[in-house]
């Protein structure tokens, strides 16, 4: 960027974040000793410690041919310029330790990558990514961020694996760092936390509204499991805007994983449950239930008069058989010790009475066959 590491640290920090991803364009991740010189400066200057802020070495690999983000990994990497060599990136990135999302792919056609172009269709070489880059800059929900977005969507659709949104203001000066921001759910604040929460998808995006949202108790990144499909789970939401700008509305997107990508992608949009508050408001929480069955994702999208903030997705799956014990119902069997129940234990001493029979008169006949 334009301006020195500790100014972008200091901006970060003085407006609320707790840590911060060093990612210029083609940095040198072996290069950490800047990194950690400008937060001694942050901790020195602010009486702040690494239990306040962090700043994490990371890269935006930046070529021709689209911007990608290389987060915890300790190798440099060059840019691509071909599908087929973005694959081979994306999962040597991965293989160093790395995560991995795909930056802006929609701005302008020169951030477009291979074959991806300006289309939000799914191709394979890009199929190992982490995720996708929904929100870039303050501009809200923009045509090219919302093509972000169908990617992201239509990615999950496949079902292939879990993937995950993040946000970024790309700030090039210390003015603009930290407008957009990840908001992660963690323990405590530490780089191996950060990580998992990134790995998981524990975190949503916000350019300035807030949001809690919860499905049968789970929360963004993690799996609800359910034994049957069209099961009612319970839905708890609350959007905020902390600067005081009402809540416009709040939209569920429940999208189900499928082969035919454009039917399910179409069907969650148009079956999308859209909350509105009777009055205007800058906190709108709503409690109630949604039909699910396995299969499906659901991710909430908050709208404010300014600012928005998306989740990541909850994912439904089905039940296995272990999991009924593990929420405190059981499974029936008259054989807790063996898993037999009663029919199979009716059918097991009626084999046992006949065999016993087939042998006894089987022994009866040797015997009398002996004597004659």
């Amino acid at each position: 960027g334009e301006d020195t590491l500790l100014e972008n640290f200091l901006s970060a920090y003085r407006r609320g974040s707790s840590f911060i991803f060093t990612a210029d364009h083609n940095y040198d991740v072996t290069k950490t000793e800047p990194i950690k010189e400008a937060l001694s400066s942050v901790y020195a200057s602010t009486g702040s410690s690494a239990n306040d802020f962090l700043a994490i070495t990371a890269n935006e690999i930046t070529g021709t041919k689209g911007h990608s983000l290389q987060y915890f990994s300790s190798r440099s990497f060059s840019p691509t310029t071909t599908a087929a060599g973005y694959q081979t990136l994306i999962r040597d990135i991965k293989a160093d330790g790395g995560l991995y999302f795909l930056a802006h792919p929609f701005i302008t056609s020169r951030f477009y990558f291979p074959d991806l172009d300006s289309s939000s269709v799914v191709r394979d070489e890009y199929k190992d990514v982490d995720g996708f880059e929904i929100v870039n800059g303050v501009y809200g929900y923009t045509s090219y961020n919302q093509q972000a977005m169908e990617l992201w969507d239509r990615y999950n659709i496949t079902g292939y694996k879990h993937y995950y949104a993040i946000g970024n203001t790309d700030a090039h000066n210390a003015g603009w760092v930290a407008l957009t921001k990840n908001h992660l759910y963690l323990s405590s604040l530490s780089e191996a936390n950060i990580r998992q929460a990134y790995e998981n998808g524990n975190f949503y995006v916000s350019d300035g509204a807030d949001l809690r949202f919860t499905l049968g108790g789970k929360s963004m990144g993690e799996e609800l499991e359910v034994a049957a499909s069209d099961t009612d789970a319970s839905l708890d939401l609350k959007a905020y805007n902390r600067n005081g700008y009402a809540v416009e509305k709040v939209v569920v997107y429940k999208y189900t994983m499928g082969d035919d990508i454009d039917a399910a992608y179409a069907k969650g949009q148009s079956e999308a449950l859209v909350l509105t508050p009777s009055a205007s408001t800058d906190f709108y929480e709503y409690t109630g239930s949604l039909r699910i069955s396995p299969g499906d994702f659901v991710r909430v999208a908050v709208f404010s008069e300014s600012g928005q903030a998306y989740s990541n997705p909850i994912w439904v799956v089905k039940a296995s058989a272990d999991s009924s014990k593990l929420d405190g119902t059981s499974e029936v069997t008259d054989n807790p010790k063996s898993g037999v129940g009663l029919f199979e234990q009716i059918w097991l001493y009626v084999i046992l009475a006949v065999t016993v029979f087939v042998g006894f008169n089987v022994f009866v006949l040797l015997r009398k066959h002996r004597k004659d």
